[in-house]
């Protein structure tokens, strides 16, 4: 009978690894959804940042979900409800305890939250223009990336209708030098990274450019936005966008399978170690090694 036992330990095993599992997949449409996977949602910014960490989608108010427990990267991307004072000091408590608030917004809320943090930085509410831009002049080209981490493999930042930030000593990103914010002509950033407590700040101007229509063009700098960030825990505000909605709820069955190569090192490596544990050969070394031990235990009580 005993030898039966090592079998069907093995074949528990194969079941376990290759049972189909369940996935659950929700779809959305409403801007900046990370559900969303038309040309307005963040579907494939969400796929891209999974490579890097895990994603947590809060649906519920920040209190509520007590943020300010939670450790990694809150991202917050183009904000058009109201945050309640209760919500706005938990983001205060994420950031100030180490962690990073990415806040991409251009005529939305954003303004708001960093009132709420207390720095001095703005999302201007005059739009960004300039001379460079592709097809008509919503969509600004901008090329300057100042910092090489963001830049590299990077000829151009695709942006739909952005904003700028004002009132900042130094930006990552920034427009040409012939842009204009409400006729003021001049070079303005669309990227700032703040220190703040222990935590960090970085403000993003548009939050078009994470948007699955805009992704193509965009990959290779959200990429390196990804690398600037680090790994961690994403969470994404997701309850913070008018008229949010999850329409659709699907479950797919993967079928999990392993590779012939992968199925004969287990196969050898688990025969291997029936022999050994039938020949005694495990159990004479344990022996040894007790009797080793005891003799230097001896040896010891000797000394003394």
């Amino acid at each position: 009978m005993r030898t039966l036992v090592y079998p069907i330990i093995l074949l528990i095993a194969f079941i376990f690894i290759t049972m189909p599992v369940s996935v659950t997949s929700f779809q959305s449409s409403t801007p900046y959804s990370i559900y969303n996977r038309g040309w307005n949602g963040l579907y494939d910014f969400k796929e891209l940042a999974r490579k890097y960490g895990n994603i947590k989608a809060i649906l519920e108010p920040l209190d509520k979900y007590n943020l300010k427990s939670k450790t990694g990267v809150l991202f917050i991307i183009g904000p058009n409800l109201t945050y309640t004072s209760s919500e706005l000091g938990q983001i205060k408590a994420f950031v100030k305890k180490g962690n990073v608030l990415v806040l991409a917004d251009d005529f939305g809320d954003g303004n708001k939250i960093l009132r709420s943090l207390g720095i001095k930085e703005r999302f201007s509410q005059y739009p960004l223009e300039d001379f460079f831009y592709s097809k008509d002049d919503r969509f600004i080209i901008i090329a300057h990336i100042v910092n090489p981490v963001l830049a590299k493999n990077v000829s151009y930042i695709l942006t739909d209708k952005p904003s700028a930030i004002l009132v900042t000593s130094k930006g990552e990103v920034y427009s040409s030098k012939v842009a204009m914010i409400n006729s003021k002509m001049g070079r303005y950033p669309l990227m700032v990274s703040i220190p703040y407590q222990k935590g960090k700040i970085i403000l993003i101007s548009d939050p078009d450019i994470f948007i699955n229509m805009l992704y193509p063009h965009n990959k290779a700098f959200l990429k390196n936005l990804m690398s600037y960030i680090g790994p961690g825990t994403y969470y994404f505000d997701e309850i913070h966008h008018p008229n949010f909605n999850l329409y659709s709820q699907t479950s797919m069955i993967v079928n999990r399978t392993i590779p012939r190569d992968l199925a004969k090192k287990i196969l050898l490596a688990a025969g291997g170690f029936i022999i050994l544990l039938e020949s005694n050969v495990i159990e004479l070394g344990l022996r040894k090694i007790k009797k080793a031990i005891r003799r230097g235990k001896r040896w010891i009580y000797s000394q003394k």
